[in-house]
């Protein structure tokens, strides 16, 4: 996503949220993995049987300090170091700021006029009020989709499909999976072939070694037919999604200067050279998918994301 920003040519500075607030031990969180001395404190970590994100958080400590490793306890905190490292990493001419993030913890309930998204969701889903809770402009918006029988989409109501294009997958395709190192494809292709629901599927190959998040990314993974490298480097395409007055100036300048085709009209992806317009067709995939979970039965036609043009706001 860092890198997709840098090649619009367009693009100065990549603002975040973060529970710290501040840049500048955000940025000795990235910088020290760059160095020698980390990979060895890693590998000494891992070596011991830990979770992935344990092990780094030692290891951060270990050529760091406690409290450059503790930003690693909150999971703003954890994307912006990864910003800022995709950002050295690359060598991008980016600058960066932060915003510090207030109210809910994320993934929490909170109080107040503060919520987080996940809150948020669930409300939405079980029908009830979040006027106050978040701006009216996108309050009107989830009104009007559920009004259309659009939403909201949930993850049980796709259940079925998912499981069925988990079970319909032989054996070889789990170790192609992102991630699936160390046997833990064969141990999603066990849990997949046992479980009757995703949440048992996830419990069933989860590892003292591996969180769920890891799990649920690799089954989704399978689900919507990525494999292993399909997200290395950058995106072969930029698609915009909408814009403002403001981003129409900015879309004319990025015509100019960006380094990968930008797409503003979803039928000019089909002049993509190959190997991108396989990555469009994935996406195109999952959008026919998503919208099976849509209350209104002719909201599921195939094919919207060859259809839909940017919205212009």
């Amino acid at each position: 996503g860092v890198a997709l920003l840098a090649s619009t040519g367009v693009v100065s500075h990549l603002a975040f949220g973060s529970e710290c607030g501040e840049t500048e031990p955000l940025e000795r969180a990235a910088g020290a993995p760059l160095g020698p001395d980390f990979s060895a404190a890693l590998r000494n970590e891992l070596e011991g049987g830990i979770p992935f994100a344990a092990a780094r958080q030692r290891a951060l400590a270990a050529v760091t300090d406690e409290d450059t490793a503790r930003l690693l306890d909150t999971p703003n905190n954890i994307l912006a170091v990864e910003y800022i490292r995709a950002i050295y990493e690359l060598g991008l001419d980016l600058g960066f700021m932060t915003v510090r993030r207030e109210g809910a913890p994320h993934d929490g309930p909170g109080e107040g006029a503060v919520r987080s998204a996940s809150e948020l969701r669930s409300r939405i889903s079980a029908g009830k009020d979040c006027r106050g809770l978040m701006p009216e402009p996108a309050l009107a918006v989830f009104e009007r989709e559920a009004e259309r029988g659009r939403g909201p989409v949930l993850m049980e109501t796709l259940e079925p499909m998912l499981l069925s294009r988990l079970r319909m997958l032989p054996a070889a395709e789990f170790s192609k999976l992102p991630d699936a190192s160390e046997g833990l494809g064969t141990r999603l292709y066990a849990a997949v072939a046992d479980e009757p629901t995703l949440d048992g599927v996830l419990a069933a190959a989860k590892s003292k070694r591996y969180a769920p998040s890891r799990i649920r990314r690799m089954t989704m993974c399978a689900c919507l037919g990525i494999r292993d490298g399909m997200a290395e480097g950058v995106p072969p395409y930029a698609r915009l999604l909408a814009a403002t007055e403001r981003g129409r100036v900015l879309l004319r300048q990025a015509q100019d200067k960006a380094r990968v085709p930008l797409i503003t009209k979803p039928a000019s992806a089909r002049r993509l050279p190959p190997e991108s317009l396989a990555v469009f067709e994935l996406g195109a995939g999952a959008r026919d998918l998503y919208v099976l979970a849509y209350r209104a039965a002719a909201e599921r036609r195939g094919g919207s994301d060859w259809r839909t043009g940017p919205a212009m706001v």
